[in-house]
């Protein structure tokens, strides 16, 4: 038994924030009994936030704190069960030599014929565009004010990641 295991749809979204994309799912979901939304983020604080949210339904959601980075990590689930997972602005915070590391390990925890869903950056938007000197970690990939890491895609990396 793993919390959702008598679901016959499931979701993560990993980078859940402080549940931005988890709340409007979990209100979506109603009408579904039998999904269930499993969420994490590497920010214990955030995980905490999206827990104690009036709309947390410990009945159809799990949120916990992962760092997807760590491929030696379990997940609260066995692998290949997920239908969906979802990845807002992820990809491009982790460093360009493990990326493709973390999409296979996600890989595996989907049934087949499941999804990755992705939304990042694109090279040469207005946001990559903005950045000062000084703030280029290496090419294409660059550091904020507040720490957090941005890289950003082209269309041929994106094809060759998950393709």
């Amino acid at each position: 038994m793993f919390p959702g295991s008598s679901a016959t749809f499931r979701i993560l979204e990993v980078g859940c924030g402080v549940g931005n994309s988890v709340f409007p799912i979990l209100n979506t979901s109603q009408s579904f009994p039998e999904s269930f939304l499993y969420c994490c983020d590497f920010a214990s604080g955030a995980v905490e936030l999206v827990k104690s949210h009036s709309f947390y339904r410990a009945a159809q959601c799990f949120a916990f704190v992962h760092d997807v980075c760590d491929d030696g990590l379990p997940y609260p689930f066995p692998d290949g069960i997920l239908d969906v997972i979802l990845l807002v602005f992820v990809l491009s915070s982790i460093h360009p030599n493990r990326m493709q590391g973390v999409v296979n390990l996600l890989s595996k925890l989907l049934k087949p014929g499941g999804m990755l869903l992705f939304r990042d950056y694109g090279r040469y938007d207005k946001t990559q565009l903005r950045f000062k000197k000084g703030h280029c970690l290496s090419e294409n990939f660059y550091v904020r004010g507040d720490g957090t890491r941005a890289y950003f895609f082209t269309k041929g990396e994106v094809h060759s990641m998950f393709c």
